[in-house]
């Protein structure tokens, strides 16, 4: 089964990424609580849909780990929601419910710069096409770790 395993907001640029045992997604806006949900409100024009909602598999962050020696936690990688037993990259291009909500999968997030500044370690090459997915709010409502995810 396809799953939920965590939910993480960061409320201030560069913030610590908090956990949330539930969160509320709103269509065209993102995460109520995140910093790029208050950004769109505050200046709309300056809004990305690819910016609402973040996600990254469980098992990719594992096999990272085992593959470069490391040990860092899901929440590291600085995404939104942290999944369990499915293939992201499948859902780019495609709609999918996360929980009661329906999202639409815009593009895969590649590792930057900014996040190997974060992590303090170089993560380009291993984590090229494992970093998770962007995805935009089509339907909002809240979604809570354990919630179902699937391709609508």
């Amino acid at each position: 089964m396809a799953e939920i395993v965590s939910v993480y907001i960061a409320s201030e640029e560069k913030g610590e990424p908090c956990s949330q045992s539930e969160a509320i997604l709103e269509a065209g806006f993102g995460i109520v609580g995140d910093r790029y949900y208050r950004r769109a409100h505050e200046h709309p024009e300056k809004h990305a849909p690819s910016q609402e909602v973040t996600l990254i598999e469980e098992e990719q962050v594992l096999s990272y780990n085992r593959g470069a020696g490391h040990s860092f936690a899901p929440a590291d990688f600085r995404r939104n929601v942290i999944t369990r037993g499915i293939d992201l990259n499948a859902l780019e291009g495609r709609t999918f419910r996360l929980g009661a909500c329906l999202l639409e999968g815009l593009e895969l997030c590649e590792p930057c710069s900014y996040l190997a500044k974060m992590l303090d370690r170089p993560v380009h090459k291993e984590m090229v096409g494992r970093s998770g997915l962007r995805a935009r709010i089509l339907e909002g409502g809240v979604i809570r770790p354990g919630d179902r995810i699937e391709a609508a």
